[in-house]
Formats: structure tokens, C-alpha cells, sequence
């Protein structure tokens, strides 16, 4: 009996990597290993009672409902708080069922991005040194990633406003803008107004 080949993959999984969030993870269950890689919160500091607590509230008031598949754009009570909250801190109106996406972690927003905006070749800027996470996630759609320099106020917003004056024409600029990782700093306001200029003028 013959067996007929299995059919090709697809091209983009030759840039599959092995996830190097997953193998960092994978140290931290060794015994003897205080990892400081992967950014994991220490267990002692969870709030068990609390969350006890508010997980017995949430099957009183909702039920079964509360670990039932839903829409894949977010529980709609979530994403009507969500909204209003958001609505109340910008100072404009933003629509829960238009404007807000909930995610399930900052990967799946990342790809989600990934695929809705970057084409193979496109340059995409991050700082140097850049998220892990980031880099996986937008490597699988084929972008040229190009490092710009940062300190301890984030991004060199100078170093980049100098290389788009020298030609360099990024699809999209990625910051951390709070508690950079891996290095921790914190944008300034300066440079992120700065860096919307930037963007307003470039057009990415």
C-alpha cells in the first residue's frame, strides 16, 4: 500500500524559531534555579483569599456563564467597562463594540498586529535591545527589523528622527513604553511626544 506525501508547509514556517519565552519558562521549573529571565512575579506575592474570594462572587452572580466560551472579541460587559473607563481617561468617546478588542495576553495582540500590518520585507523599528516576544511574533510575517539605541528615557527619539531624515522608512515603530523589557526604563514624555511627531510626519 502506498502512501501519498504529506502536502508542503507553508513557506513563512521556515522562520518558525523555537520560542525562546517558552525555553526561558522551562528553567525556572529547575530545582535550585532563581530565575530572573522570565519575569515571573514571586508566588508568595498572589493574593489567593482575594482571588478566592472574587472567583466565588463570579460564579454566584454569573454562574456556569463565567467559564462558558464566549465572543472572541471579549465578555461584553468587560468591553463595555473597558470602554468607559477608557472613555473617561482620554477624554473622548470610545466605542466597546468598534474600538475594544480584549486579547488574551500581549502575544496574541502582537500577532494580531503582525498580520493585520506587516507585509514581508517591511521595516519594523524597535529598541535596542527589544522584547523577545515582539520579535517572535512579527518574525513568522517576514519584516527587517532595525534597532534605534535607548536610555534610561526610553527610546532615542533623535537617533530616529536622524535616520528617517537619512532615508529609513519603518511600516512601524514598536516602544515599551512603561517598564521597557528587558531593560526597564521608562519612556519620558518628551520623547513620546516626540515620537508621535515622528509619526504624524513619516506616516507610520
Amino acid at each position: 500500500m502506498s502512501t501519498l506525501p504529506l502536502p508542503p508547509f507553508a513557506s513563512r514556517s521556515e522562520r518558525l524559531r523555537t520560542s525562546t519565552i517558552r525555553e526561558l519558562l522551562k528553567l525556572t521549573e529547575t530545582l535550585g534555579i532563581l530565575s530572573l529571565a522570565g519575569g515571573l512575579p514571586s508566588p508568595e506575592s498572589f493574593p489567593l483569599d482575594d482571588l478566592r474570594r472574587e472567583a466565588d462572587r463570579l460564579f454566584g452572580e454569573f454562574g456556569p456563564s463565567v467559564v462558558q466560551y464566549s465572543v472572541t472579541d471579549g465578555v461584553p460587559a468587560l468591553r463595555d467597562w473597558l470602554a468607559e473607563t477608557a472613555s473617561h481617561n482620554f477624554g473622548r468617546a470610545i466605542d466597546p463594540n468598534t474600538d475594544v478588542l480584549v486579547t488574551h495576553g500581549s502575544q496574541q495582540g502582537l500577532d494580531l498586529i503582525g498580520k493585520l500590518f506587516v507585509d514581508e520585507g517591511d521595516v519594523v523599528v524597535l529598541e535596542d535591545p527589544g522584547y523577545l516576544g515582539m520579535i517572535q511574533a512579527f518574525d513568522l510575517y517576514g519584516p527587517r527589523f532595525e534597532g534605534v539605541t535607548g536610555d534610561v528615557d526610553g527610546m532615542r527619539t533623535d537617533d530616529l528622527a536622524a535616520r528617517l531624515g537619512a532615508g529609513l522608512r519603518p511600516k512601524l515603530v514598536y516602544v515599551v513604553a512603561n517598564f521597557h523589557n528587558p531593560t526597564g526604563a521608562t519612556m519620558s514624555v518628551v520623547r513620546r511626544q516626540e515620537l508621535a511627531a515622528l509619526a504624524e510626519q513619516y506616516g507610520f
